[in-house]
């Protein structure tokens, strides 16, 4: 019985990280404000969170039949117990204080399931094989749905069973690079933004390279070695469809990071890897010339109205920190406190500071970072201390932290920056097999 629940939690856990890129969801409310949409006022259940509660239950329950569960890179401490409670605790009490205590809810319980499943990624019957495969291959369905939309400048059409909106280039708010004579859809694959897909792709691009490390001696010899050859085409190309300047930024980061890891272990068949992006990356920088110069100049009206409104976001956020120092906003209201701070603001304006460390200081105050510096505290001297080597290629997701709010703001992306997390670090305690 043990053996066939075990391998019915790996194919929910299979499952689970391949749909993670669907974002279909049961809502529960939308608001409108000034007659516009409210996006980070929506309440709702994520499809991928249900297998994902049916991982946990599974795992629960194998638990109280008193099977022997043992994690790969887990140690018990006290100190950290205590130091999640508080982090929690500390989290939905914030809504004695929050203007929408649902918001708390919502946001407090995408956190948990983060925390979930760098945990669930410990467990050593769920084998680090299990983990990547089905990521990558959801990641390759993307890249080639990415690739079909910018090509065809088409999303497709909306779809409430496979979480998809349509958007059209000549609509305002739609996420385009625009030229002298031309606006260019980029591509969004299954998520709401193509920022986000440009970070799940990076993912997707890191798994391809863990696979690598730790099976290598396996794909000298094997014809996966190809597949994955493909797949790491596709996920540059793709990645470059986005035009996310953070996800750009982060994979020349992480060619570098693991160029240096794979010289100095000699680890040769990296380069293999690495040479079809660095190609792919130029051939098409060379074809879209015009609109890369766009992007990186930033000279457009397109991208100046863009940077203006990211630079008076800091200013806001200035204030709405000053205005709750200490205890802050309250977890996932930074939007909904920005509503109280200017009630003149459509819906649509209503957006998070582009920088997650800074979000997540205005919702959670001093006093809630001090509590998550000591959480972190206990987490790097108990996995991270020992695997810092491997964990440097976080540096590449440095980027998207620094300019993007969504590994933090959004429930997709805190599963992602927790799989990043759990993978490195169960990297470092998987014993390689080259």
């Amino acid at each position: 019985m043990k053996s066939s629940f075990i391998t019915y939690i790996r194919s929910l856990m299979w499952m689970f990280l391949f749909l993670l890129p669907w974002q279909t969801i049961f809502i529960f409310r939308q608001v409108k404000v000034n007659d516009f949409l409210w996006p980070y006022g929506t309440l709702g259940f994520y499809g991928v969170e249900i297998i994902f509660w049916g991982v946990v239950a599974s795992f629960i329950f194998l638990y109280v039949k008193k099977q022997t569960i043992t994690f790969s890179s887990m140690r018990r401490s006290t100190w950290l117990f205590f130091s999640i409670i508080a982090f929690f605790l500390y989290s939905y009490l914030s809504m004695l204080w929050a203007p929408d205590n649902e918001l708390v809810l919502q946001h407090t319980r995408w956190i948990m399931q983060g925390f979930l499943l760098f945990f669930l990624l410990s467990w050593k019957h769920i084998r680090l094989w299990d983990i990547l495969i089905p990521f990558i291959a959801g990641s390759a369905v993307q890249s080639i749905f990415a690739i079909w939309q910018f090509l065809s400048q088409s999303t497709g059409a909306s779809s409430t069973l496979l979480g998809l909106t349509e958007h059209v280039s000549a609509i305002g708010g739609t996420s385009v690079i625009v030229s002298d004579t031309e606006r260019w859809l980029r591509a969004y694959g299954a998520f709401p933004h193509p920022n986000i897909l440009g970070g799940y792709l990076l993912v997707g691009l890191l798994s391809v390279f863990i696979l690598g490390w730790v099976y290598n001696k396996y794909l000298r010899t094997s014809s996966w070695k190809y597949v994955l050859l493909f797949v790491t085409i596709l996920h540059s190309v793709a990645l470059f469809m986005t035009w996310s300047r953070s996800a750009l930024l982060g994979l020349v980061l992480l060619l570098f990071i693991s160029g240096v890891y794979a010289w100095r272990h000699k680890k040769y068949i990296f380069f293999v890897f690495h040479m079809p992006i660095i190609i792919s990356l130029s051939a098409f920088a060379i074809i879209y010339a015009p609109l890369v110069s766009t992007r990186i100049s930033g000279e457009s009206m397109h991208e100046v109205r863009s940077l203006v409104e990211r630079v008076d976001g800091v200013s806001v956020a200035i204030d709405l920190f000053k205005s709750a120092w200490f205890s802050g906003v309250g977890v996932g209201n930074y939007t909904a406190a920005l509503m109280a701070y200017d009630s003149r603001l459509p819906g649509y304006l209503l957006q998070p500071l582009h920088v997650a460390p800074g979000v997540l200081l205005i919702e959670y105050g001093v006093f809630g970072i001090v509590l998550s510096c000591a959480l972190f505290w206990f987490f790097y001297s108990l996995y991270i201390r020992e695997q810092k080597r491997y964990l440097l290629l976080i540096l590449a997701f440095v980027p998207i932290l620094l300019v993007d709010h969504y590994m933090y703001t959004s429930m997709v992306g805190i599963f992602l920056f927790a799989f990043v997390m759990g993978v490195l670090v169960r990297m470092g305690a998987e014993k390689s097999h080259s």
